[in-house]
Protein backbone atom coordinates (compact mmCIF):
# COMPACT_ATOMS: atom_id res chain seq x y z
CA UNK A 1 0.00 0.00 0.00
CA UNK A 2 1.13 3.58 -1.35
CA UNK A 3 1.81 6.36 1.45
CA UNK A 4 -1.09 8.42 -0.14
CA UNK A 5 -3.64 5.29 0.71
CA UNK A 6 -2.62 5.19 3.92
CA UNK A 7 -3.06 8.61 4.47
CA UNK A 8 -6.54 8.59 2.69
CA UNK A 9 -7.59 5.69 4.97
CA UNK A 10 -6.37 7.42 8.09
CA UNK A 11 -7.97 11.06 6.81
CA UNK A 12 -11.49 8.10 6.21
CA UNK A 13 -11.47 6.60 9.91
CA UNK A 14 -11.13 9.84 11.66
CA UNK A 15 -13.86 11.19 9.58
CA UNK A 16 -16.16 7.83 10.17
CA UNK A 17 -15.00 8.02 13.71
CA UNK A 18 -16.36 11.95 14.11
CA UNK A 19 -19.05 11.89 12.49
CA UNK A 20 -23.01 11.31 14.24
CA UNK A 21 -24.82 9.93 11.69
CA UNK A 22 -25.03 8.41 8.36
CA UNK A 23 -25.47 11.47 6.15
CA UNK A 24 -22.93 13.37 7.78
CA UNK A 25 -20.19 10.16 6.93
CA UNK A 26 -22.00 9.80 2.83
CA UNK A 27 -22.49 13.44 1.94
CA UNK A 28 -18.47 14.63 1.60
CA UNK A 29 -17.97 11.30 -0.78
CA UNK A 30 -21.26 12.04 -2.57
CA UNK A 31 -20.39 15.57 -2.95
CA UNK A 32 -16.27 14.81 -4.15
CA UNK A 33 -18.10 12.62 -6.86
CA UNK A 34 -19.98 15.71 -8.33
CA UNK A 35 -16.84 17.98 -7.99
CA UNK A 36 -14.52 15.60 -9.16
CA UNK A 37 -14.97 15.38 -13.10
CA UNK A 38 -15.47 19.43 -13.25
CA UNK A 39 -11.81 19.96 -11.12
CA UNK A 40 -10.49 20.44 -14.79
CA UNK A 41 -12.32 23.23 -15.42
CA UNK A 42 -12.18 24.71 -11.95
CA UNK A 43 -8.66 24.32 -12.05
CA UNK A 44 -8.35 26.18 -15.70
CA UNK A 45 -10.62 29.40 -15.01
CA UNK A 46 -8.58 29.53 -11.65
CA UNK A 47 -5.06 29.24 -13.89
CA UNK A 48 -6.75 31.66 -16.04
CA UNK A 49 -7.52 34.82 -13.16
CA UNK A 50 -4.03 34.36 -12.13
CA UNK A 51 -2.58 34.80 -15.69
CA UNK A 52 -4.70 37.90 -15.65
CA UNK A 53 -3.60 39.40 -12.19
CA UNK A 54 -0.45 38.40 -13.46
CA UNK A 55 -0.26 40.48 -16.29
CA UNK A 56 -2.83 43.46 -14.86
CA UNK A 57 -1.08 44.19 -11.67
CA UNK A 58 2.97 42.73 -11.77
CA UNK A 59 3.49 44.44 -15.41
CA UNK A 60 3.89 47.68 -14.77
CA UNK A 61 3.97 49.19 -18.45
CA UNK A 62 0.77 47.68 -19.18
CA UNK A 63 -1.12 49.92 -16.78
CA UNK A 64 0.69 53.53 -17.44
CA UNK A 65 -1.15 56.20 -18.68
CA UNK A 66 -5.10 55.87 -19.32
CA UNK A 67 -6.10 52.43 -18.38
CA UNK A 68 -7.16 50.03 -21.00
CA UNK A 69 -7.84 46.31 -21.03
CA UNK A 70 -5.90 46.31 -24.38
CA UNK A 71 -2.76 45.32 -23.39
CA UNK A 72 -4.20 42.14 -21.21
CA UNK A 73 -6.48 41.21 -24.34
CA UNK A 74 -3.29 41.09 -26.53
CA UNK A 75 -1.49 38.78 -23.97
CA UNK A 76 -4.35 36.87 -23.57
CA UNK A 77 -4.07 36.11 -27.91
CA UNK A 78 -0.87 35.73 -28.30
CA UNK A 79 -0.69 33.51 -25.55
CA UNK A 80 -3.60 31.78 -27.05
CA UNK A 81 -2.04 31.75 -30.48
CA UNK A 82 1.32 29.88 -28.79
CA UNK A 83 -0.55 27.03 -26.98
CA UNK A 84 -2.31 26.81 -30.20
CA UNK A 85 1.18 26.34 -32.33
CA UNK A 86 2.33 24.02 -29.17
CA UNK A 87 -0.23 21.81 -29.90
CA UNK A 88 -0.22 21.83 -33.45
CA UNK A 89 3.36 21.46 -33.85
CA UNK A 90 4.16 19.72 -31.70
Amino acid sequence: MKQADIIVNIAVAAHITFCRNRAEVFTPVLVSGLIVPAMPYFLSFAAGAMIYVVVEELIPEMSQGEHSNTGVVMFALGFTVMMALDVALG
